[in-house]
């Protein structure tokens, strides 16, 4: 969502929202989202600010013209200055698909993560960005934190396993660049960070290789450090 104001609409904790980008915990066909409340009275603002503003869907026009009062089922009126947000029909089902793989999507990756977690515990130059917490969590990736993080990502790369670097602070984007706010800490750490694959499908042997070779760096790491 952006940052929108719209007649009895107040986006803070009454909301939750959802990103179904193709290679988030689940999607919906390449890209796509959702937003959800548990407040009725926001959902026919959110709806109509997700389709052009318009003051009622298609479908509910055509309902409506089939009472008593024949109204006319192509007629419609703006309410609001709105956007084009809504999902497809194709994307709806392969997201209804996708729903029902939701729980061995998050137990695969926690599965995943977790020996990550198990077989990396004893590299000196590496470790887990975050700590990890399993209990009424999932995620969707997993982060390493290296100082020597872009030798780290050419050596993997160089072994056919692919690795990404998500977060970026937000001053060194040209947008944002005016901002300069003190963020030292963030601006030395985001440099160690990089993720690597947690994707459901991933088989045992996949996954031992990618611990094989973060552990083969990692000691390739202690030797340099050692003969300097």
């Amino acid at each position: 969502m952006v940052p929108i104001k719209a007649k009895n609409l107040v986006l803070g904790g009454d909301f939750g929202c959802f990103s179904f980008q193709e290679i988030k915990i689940m999607t919906t066909g390449g890209d796509g989202g959702m937003i959800s409340t548990n407040n009725k009275k926001y959902v026919k603002d959110l709806k109509t600010l997700s389709y052009h503003g318009w003051d009622q869907d298609p479908l509910e026009r055509h309902k409506k013209s089939l009472n008593k009062n024949k109204l006319k089922h192509w007629n419609y009126s703006i309410t609001a200055l709105g956007f084009k947000y809504n999902m497809t029909d194709l994307m709806a089902i392969i997201g209804m698909v996708q729903l029902k793989k939701l729980k061995y999507f998050n137990r695969r990756r926690s599965e995943i993560i977790k020996n990550y977690i198990k077989s990396l515990k004893d590299c000196k130059f590496l470790k887990p960005a975050f700590p990890y917490s399993f209990n009424n969590s999932s995620y969707w990736m997993f982060t390493l934190r290296c100082k020597k993080r872009d030798e780290l990502i050419e050596y993997l790369k160089s072994k056919n396993i692919a690795t990404t670097v998500y977060i970026k602070p937000l001053p060194l984007h040209p947008l944002y660049k005016k901002y300069k706010f003190k963020i030292n800490n963030s601006l030395k750490i985001w440099k160690e960070l990089v993720t690597i694959p947690t994707y459901p499908n991933m088989n045992k042997k996949q996954l031992n290789h990618v611990i094989k070779h973060v552990k083969i760096f990692d000691q390739k790491f202690a030797n340099d450090q050692i003969s300097s």
